[in-house]
């Protein structure tokens, strides 16, 4: 378990999760002036909400119908940021989709990033878009051949032993599966007590 932690109180706590849900990812950020209580919210780089001045304890919004919220605890010299999704803690929430989905997290220097996502059916789907693939099959192994723009994926599905797993290869590079390691709480330390919550 990895956690968000700064050594002094900032004057702007900045908090980023990414949000598995589904086949797709959002990036949900959040600001908020310590010094103050003034928040903006932001899923996907739009805001959700920039709000006046307070302090809250929980503040609710959903994406994709899901319901999540953002908790701030306080104690003497800690704020203390974490985020549920769907009722459950973010890390069990994320660890819940990679379960259901595998991810990978492709990047290109003039094209940016692309999420491939691997399904429980073995659908591929690219940036939450379903990809049209071809399938071959040995005694081996299974292999799901696609394309995106110029590029050519394929996604081999092998036994390990106990379960199988599944390599993506793009343009003949291999990339390992997208594991978000961070537990999804962020912490500041300072001197908190002109805070309430």
């Amino acid at each position: 378990m990895t956690r968000h932690t700064e050594t002094s109180l900032k004057k702007v706590a900045n908090c980023r999760w990414i949000v598995p849900i589904g086949v797709n990812i959002h990036i949900v950020l959040y600001e908020q002036n310590t010094k103050n209580g003034r928040s903006t919210l932001k899923v996907d780089e739009k805001v959700y909400y920039s709000d006046t001045p307070k302090w809250c304890a929980s503040e609710k919004f959903s994406i994709e119908k899901t319901t999540c919220e953002i908790i701030t605890k306080k104690t003497s010299n800690e704020l203390v940021y974490s985020l549920k999704v769907d009722n459950k803690p973010f890390e069990e929430f994320r660890n819940s989709q990679y379960k259901e989905f595998e991810r990978w997290e492709v990047s290109f220097k003039q094209e940016g990033k692309f999420n491939i996502v691997l399904d429980k059916e073995l659908n591929v789907f690219i940036d939450g878009r379903k990809v049209k693939t071809e399938r071959d099959f040995t005694d081996r192994n299974a292999v799901a051949t696609f394309e995106f723009g110029t590029h050519k994926g394929q996604l081999t599905s092998y036994s390990s032993g106990n379960q199988i797993e599944h390599r993506l290869t793009v343009d003949g590079e291999t990339h390992p599966r997208f594991i978000d390691g961070l537990d999804g709480v962020h912490v500041l330390v300072g001197d908190t007590r002109h805070i309430s919550l």
